[in-house]
């Protein structure tokens, strides 16, 4: 997955005398975003079998662009599904349609009026926000490794196809299952078409210990693959300055999904940005925060120092990050 702002990590500063101090946290930061984040919560107490990823994530984006409509949108992908099962025909088998899918977002025909689904080349990292969310990627037909990505699983879970998410740094792919029980990745920025670990690895960088942990490569669940749809609304709120929110939405993504490292890496970039912001430019020392004020300055540093050391022991490696927050 793609980020765009420099990653920001401190290193503990210790207040000698002042480790039993209140937290008090300043008006200032205080989170305007928890009816959203409530959303997004409830979306994850779906049970499993019941998760709608289309609902999901269109309701998801719906949190970052208020202008998005959901009904319509999750209407488009219906009229998708439509077609794309009588392009396949009524017998078709699982791989028959995913075949049909592939056919129908990548390859020009009257199917698709002509026009095919693309990588967005003026962003080739990946960072616009607006390319991220399904309804502009179904107007404009231009998105990136996540609108692309999400396109292809919304419309497979409606087929009723096994299909998730999985990760590798700075990118999402798609995970397929055949009813034989067979995975296969598959790189929709690049026609969908099956792509080998190895492949990933040697374009992608990871190493073994993140392999291990299921940071990278794992076949997600339903669950796991929206809680990565749900670092859209992470991101855009750290894009916005919103970094009370990213404080409050991180350990509930991490709750449903403990290895998920971009959102280890949101959660302690919000508080490094927080302490730049509040601490690091008014006040020479630690010694010169006011005491009322120093409880929410450890408090910070406890989250940085651990996001970045959790991420680092689950096999993260920073110079792995080119981009990030």
């Amino acid at each position: 997955m793609h980020f765009c702002n420099p990653i920001f990590r401190h290193y503990l500063i210790l207040l000698i005398g002042f480790a039993s101090l209140f937290i008090v946290v300043p008006s200032s930061y205080a989170n305007t975003d928890k009816p959203k984040i409530a959303i997004i919560q409830q979306l994850l107490t779906v049970p499993e079998n019941q998760i709608d990823l289309a609902f999901a994530k269109v309701t998801i984006d719906k949190l970052v662009d208020p202008s998005v409509d959901v009904e319509d949108t999750l209407a488009r992908l219906d009229g998708m599904v439509k077609s794309i099962e009588a392009f396949a025909g009524p017998n078709a088998s699982a791989d028959q349609k995913i075949a049909a899918i592939r056919t129908y977002i990548y390859r020009a025909g009257p199917w698709n009026e002509g026009k095919v689904f693309s990588y967005n080349l003026k962003d080739p990292l990946g960072t616009y926000i607006p390319s991220k969310l399904l309804a502009n990627y179904l107007d404009h037909r231009l998105g990136n490794c996540v609108s692309m990505p999400f396109l292809f699983i919304a419309i497979a879970d409606r087929m009723g196809l096994n299909v998730t998410a999985s990760t590798a740094p700075h990118h999402v792919f798609v995970k397929y299952t055949s009813p034989a029980g067979k995975t296969i990745n598959l790189e929709t920025t690049s026609g969908a078409n099956p792509s080998r670990d190895t492949w990933v690895r040697q374009n992608m960088p990871m190493t073994e210990l993140a392999i291990s942990n299921g940071v990278y490569l794992k076949t997600l669940t339903k669950r796991e693959t929206l809680v990565v749809m749900a670092m859209v609304f992470v991101e855009y709120a750290m894009e916005q300055g919103r970094y009370g929110t990213v404080l409050d939405t991180a350990p509930i993504l991490l709750k449903h999904y403990p290895n998920y490292v971009d959102a280890h890496i949101a959660y302690g970039s919000a508080a490094s940005r927080i302490l730049e912001k509040n601490f690091y430019t008014k006040y020479p020392t630690p010694q010169d925060i006011p005491q009322q004020q120093r409880g929410f300055y450890q408090h910070l540093i406890g989250i940085n120092k651990g996001a970045f050391d959790h991420a680092e022991k689950l096999g993260w490696q920073p110079d792995n990050d080119l981009i990030g927050y």
